[in-house]
């Protein structure tokens, strides 16, 4: 970047040799004016880049979290769904086993029909 400054600098002192020291200050100044401007073009250009990055990772690490919790969510779903089928299957078995029993000898047929319901839902 210095050189493109400096050569049309060089070109304009060499053909000028003897121009006014302002002339030449003013020619410095605004070379100088121009890298620091470049300067600062480049920078902002390099820390804007650099945050965009940033906000990408971020936004990477947040969508795996919101899947990672989605996941979570539903295997909690399933397993509150199976609790209460198991749970319901577990309570009509001892049903059909007090039954059975009950009935086992008073009714041998029904108590035969209590364990048949039993093994019913237990394959449930």
């Amino acid at each position: 970047m210095g050189a493109l400054i400096a050569a049309p600098q060089t070109a304009g002192a060499m053909r000028f040799p003897y121009s006014a020291w302002w002339d030449r200050g003013a020619q410095f100044l605004w070379a100088t004016l121009f890298v620091a401007l470049m300067g600062v073009v480049v920078r902002s250009r390099r820390d804007y880049t650099k945050a965009l990055v940033e906000r990408a990772r971020q936004l990477e690490t947040e969508r795996d979290q919101q899947t990672r919790l989605a996941a979570a969510a539903e295997r909690a779903r399933i397993a509150r769904e199976m609790h209460d089928i198991i749970g319901h299957n577990l309570s009509v078995i001892t049903g059909l086993a007090d039954g059975g029993a009950y009935t086992s000898k008073k009714s041998p047929e029904r108590a035969a029909q209590a364990l048949e319901g039993i093994a019913t839902t237990s394959r449930q």
